[in-house]
């Protein structure tokens, strides 16, 4: 029965599913209200893909003229089809480090990317230009707290020491990360998700409204940090 909670839980049709549909509306809500006017509203997804904003409808965001600018830690991360050009500019960035000026865009948008970009200095960073770089943001992270750790579908895995987590994931595919014979390999990827709570994202991001997706009504799946 677990083991079936935990493959709807990763499934396109099941809850993981409904959470980034319900996510993509509350963007969808957010953009509407920074309009102003016929000015384009500018966009900037750290870690984004072109492939996540198909929630929102690609005519609609023509049609309230967003321009979206995807920084990866590489051009070739995002790949942009031809005739998606006028949407969207792939460009690559460090997260922790941007090379822009102050409040260079309307909104500062990220899903499930600062618990990948390193220890807890480097998510400090992160969210201080996340903050600095536009007026507004929304940031998602899955919360430390949740049973299922969503990258590696494990119920509680990352509760488990480090050098228990290189084991098991040596030994079995786990979620998203196939089985790593490498030992070295092994611990950078267990080391790549860093999942962090609602007390330590609250500082992070202390100018924000925090949201909590709920599961059952008991459980917070993921914390929101949002800023108008």
């Amino acid at each position: 029965m677990l083991q079936k909670i935990v493959y709807d839980y990763a499934g396109a049709k099941g809850i993981a599913y409904n959470f980034r549909k319900k996510r993509a509306e509350q963007v969808k809500s957010l953009i509407s209200r920074l309009r102003r006017g016929d000015a384009c509203i500018r966009i900037l997804d750290i870690g984004g893909t072109e492939v996540y904003w198909l929630a929102l409808d690609y005519d609609w965001l023509r049609e309230n003229r967003v321009e979206i600018t995807l920084l990866n830690v590489s051009v070739h991360a995002t790949k942009i089809s031809r005739e998606n050009e006028d949407i969207f500019v792939s460009v690559a960035g460090d997260g922790c480090a941007l090379d822009y000026p102050d409040a260079e865009f309307d909104l500062c948008f990220s899903n499930s990317v600062i618990e990948h970009v390193g220890d807890f200095s480097r998510m400090c960073s992160f969210a201080q230009e996340v903050k600095r770089v536009a007026r507004s943001y929304y940031c998602q992270t899955p919360n430390f707290w949740f049973p299922i750790e969503p990258h590696f579908l494990f119920l509680g895995f990352q509760f488990l020491p480090e050098p228990v987590r290189v084991f098991l994931l040596r030994r079995f595919t786990l979620g998203h990360h196939v089985r790593e014979r490498d030992i070295r390999d092994a611990w950078l990827v267990v080391q790549s998700a860093r999942l962090i709570d609602i007390r330590a994202f609250t500082a992070l991001f202390d100018n924000a409204r925090i949201d909590k997706e709920r599961f059952l009504f008991l459980f917070t799946k993921s914390l929101i940090a949002v800023k108008e």
